[in-house]
C-alpha cells in the first residue's frame, strides 16, 4: 500500500508541472484555474463511482491513479484559490462570517467517515472518500487564516507532534499491522484483536519516532549525503562499542576502546 501512495505522488510530481503550465497559460483568472481543478476532481471521483462493483475486488478502484486523483485535484484547487490575490472565494462574506462553523462541520464529517466508512461499503467508493477529501480541504482552508478556537485546538502539542510525524506514521503502520497480524492472528471485535491493534499502535509510534529522529530530521537539516555519512559513522561506532560492552569480565587484556 505504501508503494501505491509513493507511486501516485511521484506521478503527480512528474505530470502536474506540465498540466500546471498549460492551465496557467490558457487561463487568466484564479477562478478558472480553481474550476479546472474541481472539474478534474469530479471526473476522477466519477471514475471511482462508476468502476466500483459491489462485492468485487476494489483494488483497481482504490489504487488507480485516475480513480483516486480527486484528493490531489481538490488540494490543487485550494492552492489556486489561496495563491490568488483575491483568494478566489475565500474572501466571500458567507465564508468569512461562518467559516468556524464550516471547520467544525468538517471535523465532525471526518470523524464520521473514519467511524462509518468501510472497504466493503459501496458508499465508501461512491462519494464517501470524496466527502472525506472535501472535508479535509474545508478544514485546511478554514485554518489558514482563522485564528480562533479551532486553530488553537489544532495547535496543541500532541496534535503538533502527530502532524510533524504523520507521514512516518502512515509509512510504518501498514507493515506493522501485517507483521503483528501474522505473528498474532486475531479476529476483529475480540479482546485478542484489541490487544494486537494496541500493540501495533505502540510499535508504530516507537518506530515513527526513531525514524523521525535518525532519518527524517538529519536528512531535512543536513541533506541526504551528509546524513548518510553521519549514519555510516554512527553505525561504525557500534562495533567497537558492542565489543567493549560484551568483553568477558575478568579478561586480563585491556579493551581496545
Amino acid at each position: 500500500m505504501n508503494f501505491w501512495s509513493l507511486a501516485v505522488e511521484e506521478q503527480f510530481y512528474l505530470l502536474w508541472p506540465f498540466v500546471l503550465v498549460a492551465v496557467l497559460g490558457f487561463t487568466a483568472q484564479a477562478r478558472q484555474r480553481v474550476g479546472i481543478a474541481l472539474a478534474l476532481a469530479f471526473v476522477s471521483a466519477s471514475f471511482m463511482a462508476l468502476l466500483y462493483v459491489p462485492g468485487a475486488d476494489a483494488t483497481r478502484v482504490y489504487y488507480g491513479t485516475d480513480t483516486h486523483a480527486f484528493g490531489l485535484m481538490l488540494g490543487a484547487a485550494l492552492a489556486f484559490a489561496w495563491a490568488s490575490p483575491t483568494r478566489a472565494g475565500l474572501h466571500h462574506p458567507v465564508w468569512r462570517q461562518h467559516r468556524h462553523w464550516f471547520v467544525g462541520t468538517a471535523m465532525v464529517t471526518l470523524a464520521a467517515c473514519m467511524l462509518l466508512l468501510s472497504q466493503s461499503s459501496p458508499i465508501t467508493f461512491r462519494g464517501g472518500i470524496l466527502l472525506a477529501s472535501l472535508a479535509t480541504v474545508v478544514l485546511i482552508a478554514g485554518l489558514l487564516e482563522y485564528g480562533g478556537t479551532w486553530r488553537r485546538v489544532m495547535s496543541i502539542p500532541l496534535l503538533g507532534w502527530l502532524g510533524s510525524r504523520s507521514y512516518g506514521l502512515y509509512l510504518w503502520h501498514w507493515p506493522v499491522l501485517i507483521i503483528v497480524a501474522t505473528l498474532v492472528p486475531y479476529a476483529n471485535g475480540t479482546l485478542r484483536g484489541a490487544a494486537a491493534l494496541t500493540m501495533s499502535l505502540l510499535i508504530t509510534l516507537a518506530l515513527t519516532e526513531v525514524s523521525y529522529r535518525l532519518i527524517e530530521t538529519p536528512i531535512r537539516q543536513q541533506g541526504f549525503a551528509a546524513a548518510l555519512r553521519a549514519g555510516i559513522t554512527w553505525f561504525g561506532t557500534l562495533g567497537p562499542t558492542t565489543a567493549c560492552l560484551g568483553w568477558p569480565l575478568g579478561r586480563s587484556s585491556s579493551c581496545c576502546c
